[in-house]
C-alpha cells in the first residue's frame, strides 16, 4: 500500500500545480484530456502492481559469440560485452549494456511477453520474443536465456560457392549457364544449429537481422560469396533472384494451329518458379507435303414425287340420310374450283345403307396436279334415289284415273313435300296429290288422287316419274395426297468428285411427313446417278436437291521416324484430301545443320497421299521425349567456421510467360 499512497499524493500533487500554474480561462479542454490520460497511466501501473506484486520476476540476458561458442558447456562460452539490450513489456522500456560477462539482468519483471533487441557493432542485430508466464511463479522467480550472437565481421567467415544452370534451350539435352550477372542470395536460418538458445525463457520467435547476403553469376554460371559462419555451423538459404529469358523449344501445336520449326517463348526462371510449365513433343524432321490442286464442278440434280397433289383420301363430315341403298355410286371430283384444268380427274365411290345414310366413301382414282384449293374441299355427295311411277289415263282430254306402277323409297310423308303436274301434250291444269306408307323404315308411295283432271291432254295411258325434294345431302372433306419420293434424275454430272459427297433433300411439306434420303453413286469423279434410298411422306411438291462435297480439300501430313540418324519411314497424320495430281515432298531438319540428304516421293489414290523414301540422309535427330523440370537446386547449406561450402543450382525449365 505504500505505492499506492505515494501514488495519490503524486496525482493530488500534480493536479495541484496544473492549477496553480494556470489561470482559470488558461485551463483548456486538452489540457483536462491529457491531465486524465496521465491519470489513467498511473492508475494502471498501480493496478498492475498490486495485481503482480507476490509474482515479480527477474530475467538475465547472456550473450555469447555464436564463431566459437558451442552452447554445449561453460568453458566453450566466449561471452561479449559493450552490447545494447532493450527490453519492451507493454509501457516499460529499459536499455542496459551487456556487462563484462556478457551479461544482462532485468528484474522486478511482471509475468507475461516480452520483446528484446541486441543490438552491437560487427554483430548481427537480434529481435526476439520471450514468454516469461509460469503457473508455478509464487513469490518471485530467475529466468534467463544465452543468445547467441553472430559476427558479420573479422575472421569468422565460410565461404559459398557453386554454379546455377537452367534450361533455356529444350532442342538439346544439355542444360545452359544463366545469364551473367543473375543474383545470388544468402539469408541465414533461425533454425541454424548455432542460433538456438538455451535457459529457462521460452523464446517464440527470433530473427537475426543484417545477415542477408548476395553475390553473381559469370560468364560461366559460378558464383561466390563471404558469408559470417559459426563453429556449429550457419544454415543458409540459397535464393536465385528471379528473371526473364527466351526460350527456345520444338513445339507441334501453338495456340491450336500446326508449328514448324524452333519457337522462342520468354519464360521466367528463379527460386520463385520451382513448378515447371508442359513441354510438349516437338518435330526434328519436318516433312512437308504440297497442298491439294483439288477443284470441282457441282453437279444438279432434280427430284420426282409420284402422284402430285392428287387426291389422297375423304372424310365423312355428314352421313345424310335418305339415299337408296346400294354399294359402289362413283361420282367425279371435277369442282372447277379445285381442277387444274383437265388433268384433274380424280373419281370417289361410296355406299349407302339400309337406312338411306352414306356409310363409307373412298378414293377410285387419285388424280394428280389438283390446285392446292382442294385440301379440305367440302364435298356435297348426290342423292340416288328409287323414283315413284305414276300411270295416267286421259279421255276426252281429260285425266281420268291415276295409279301407281312403282312405289319408289325414300319420300317424306308430308303433301307439300311431293307435289307435281301433269302436263302431257297440250293439256293444263291437272294436279295429283300423292299419299305415303312408311314401311321398311322409309316411306314408299301408297296412292294418287286426281285433284284436277284438267284438259287437253292427249288420251291414252303414260307414265309419270315422281321424286322427292330432299335437303339431307351427305357431305365429305378432301385430302391431297402425302406424296413420295420417287426419283431423282441428274441434270449435270459435274467433275472432280471425291469420297465423301452428301445427297440433302428438302423437308416435307405436310406436317408428319417424314423425310427422304438419297446416295449418290460416283465414276470417274462425276455423279452418274442419285439413288433414292428412303422415299419419305408427305411431299406435296418435288424437294430441294443439294449434292454436298464433305472434304474438299484437305492437305497432308506425315511425320518422319528416325534410326541411327537416318529416316526410316513416315508415319501418316493425316493422308489428305483432294489430291488429283502428285505433290512435291521435302524433308527439312527443324535446327539447321541438324541432318540433310533424305527424300521422298508421293502417291495419290482417290485424292489421298502416301509416301515412299527414296534417301534415308544423315545426321538426323529424332524427336526429344516430352520433359519438364522443376527447379531442383540445393535451397539451403551449412557453413561451418572459415570451410568453403559447395551449392550447385539447377532452375530447370522455368514458366513459360505464354501457355498455348
Amino acid at each position: 500500500m505504500k505505492k499506492f499512497r505515494i501514488s495519490m499524493f503524486l496525482m493530488a500533487a500534480l493536479i495541484g500545480v496544473n492549477f496553480n500554474s494556470c489561470k482559470k480561462d488558461d485551463f483548456s479542454e486538452k489540457d483536462a484530456m491529457n491531465l486524465q490520460a496521465q491519470l489513467d497511466k498511473q492508475k494502471s501501473l498501480d493496478q498492475d502492481t498490486l495485481s503482480t506484486k507476490n509474482y515479480r520476476v527477474s530475467y538475465t540476458v547472456t550473450l555469447v559469440d555464436a564463431s566459437t561458442s558451442t552452447l554445449k558447456s561453460a568453458s566453450a562460452v566466449s561471452a561479449i560485452t559493450g552490447a545494447k539490450v532493450k527490453f519492451v513489456q507493454d509501457t516499460t522500456i529499459i536499455t542496459k549494456t551487456a556487462d563484462a560477462s556478457g551479461i544482462v539482468a532485468f528484474s522486478n519483471i511482471k509475468p507475461g511477453n516480452a520483446n528484446i533487441n541486441i543490438t552491437l557493432a560487427d554483430y548481427s542485430e537480434v529481435n526476439y520474443t520471450v514468454n516469461l508466464s509460469s503457473s508455478s511463479l509464487s513469490g518471485g522467480r530467475q529466468l534467463s536465456n544465452i543468445i547467441p550472437l553472430i559476427p558479420i565481421a573479422g575472421t569468422s567467415t565460410g565461404i559459398i560457392k557453386g554454379r546455377v544452370i537452367y534450361e533455356t534451350d529444350l532442342t538439346n539435352k544439355t542444360p545452359e549457364v544463366v545469364p551473367t550477372g543473375t543474383k545470388i542470395i544468402a539469408t541465414v536460418k533461425s533454425t541454424s544449429a548455432a542460433l538456438p538458445s538455451t535457459g529457462s525463457g521460452n523464446i517464440t520467435s527470433i530473427s537475426y537481422d543484417k545477415l542477408s547476403l548476395s553475390a553473381t553469376t559469370d560468364a560461366s554460371g559460378n558464383f561466390s560469396m563471404t558469408v559470417p559462419a559459426t563453429i556449429l555451423g550457419l544454415e543458409y538459404d540459397i535464393i536465385v533472384s528471379d528473371f526473364t529469358a527466351d526460350q527456345k523449344l520444338l513445339q507441334d501445336t501453338y495456340f491450336s494451329r500446326d508449328t514448324f520449326g524452333v519457337l522462342t517463348i520468354p519464360t521466367n526462371f528463379g527460386s520463385s518458379f520451382q513448378t515447371a510449365s508442359t513441354v510438349t513433343v516437338g518435330t526434328f524432321i519436318v516433312v512437308t507435303v504440297g497442298a491439294p490442286d483439288y477443284t470441282f464442278t457441282p453437279a444438279v440434280a432434280n427430284a420426282v414425287i409420284d402422284n402430285s397433289n392428287g387426291i389422297g383420301s375423304i372424310n365423312i363430315t355428314n352421313n345424310g340420310a335418305l339415299y337408296a341403298q346400294h354399294a359402289g355410286y362413283s361420282i367425279p371430283l371435277d369442282d372447277a374450283t379445285i381442277k387444274n384444268g383437265s388433268t384433274s380427274t380424280g373419281t370417289a365411290s361410296f355406299n349407302v345403307n339400309s337406312f338411306g345414310r352414306v356409310t363409307d366413301i373412298s378414293v377410285s382414282s387419285a388424280g394428280f396436279n389438283y390446285l392446292p384449293a382442294a385440301e379440305n374441299f367440302e364435298l356435297t355427295i348426290p342423292y340416288v334415289l328409287v323414283e315413284g311411277v305414276v300411270s295416267v289415263t286421259v279421255a276426252g282430254g281429260v285425266i281420268t284415273a291415276a295409279s301407281i306402277t312403282n312405289k319408289g323409297k325414300y319420300f317424306i310423308n308430308r303433301p307439300e313435300d311431293v307435289t307435281f303436274t301433269y302436263n302431257g301434250g297440250a293439256g293444263t291444269g291437272a294436279t295429283f296429290t300423292p299419299s305415303f306408307i312408311f314401311t321398311g323404315g322409309v316411306y314408299e308411295l301408297l296412292g294418287v288422287t286426281i285433284t284436277n283432271g284438267g284438259s287437253g291432254y292427249t288420251n291414252g295411258t303414260q307414265t309419270y316419274n315422281v321424286q322427292s325434294i330432299l335437303s339431307q345431302k351427305a357431305k365429305a372433306n378432301l385430302h391431297l395426297t402425302s406424296s413420295s419420293l420417287s426419283a431423282i434424275s441428274v441434270t449435270d454430272q459435274g467433275s472432280n468428285y471425291i469420297n465423301g459427297v452428301n445427297v440433302v433433300l428438302g423437308s416435307p411439306n405436310v406436317n408428319g411427313g417424314t423425310q427422304a434420303t438419297a446416295t449418290a453413286i460416283l465414276a470417274s469423279g462425276k455423279i452418274v446417278s442419285i439413288a433414292v434410298t428412303q422415299p419419305g411422306s408427305g411431299y406435296t411438291s418435288a424437294p430441294s436437291v443439294s449434292i454436298v462435297n464433305k472434304a474438299e480439300k484437305v492437305q497432308a501430313k506425315f511425320t518422319a521416324m528416325v534410326l541411327d540418324g537416318q529416316v526410316s519411314g513416315f508415319k501418316t497424320v493425316n493422308a489428305g484430301n483432294g489430291y488429283l495430281a502428285v505433290p512435291i515432298v521435302t524433308i527439312t531438319p527443324s535446327i539447321s545443320g541438324a541432318g540433310s540428304g533424305a527424300s521422298a516421293i508421293a502417291t495419290v489414290s482417290g485424292g489421298q497421299v502416301s509416301l515412299n523414301l527414296v534417301n534415308k540422309g544423315n545426321g538426323y535427330r529424332g524427336n526429344l521425349p516430352a520433359s519438364e523440370k522443376p527447379y531442383s537446386g540445393t535451397s539451403s547449406i551449412i557453413v561451418k567456421g572459415s570451410a568453403t561450402s559447395i551449392v550447385n543450382i539447377d532452375l530447370g525449365t522455368g514458366k513459360r510467360t505464354i501457355e498455348k
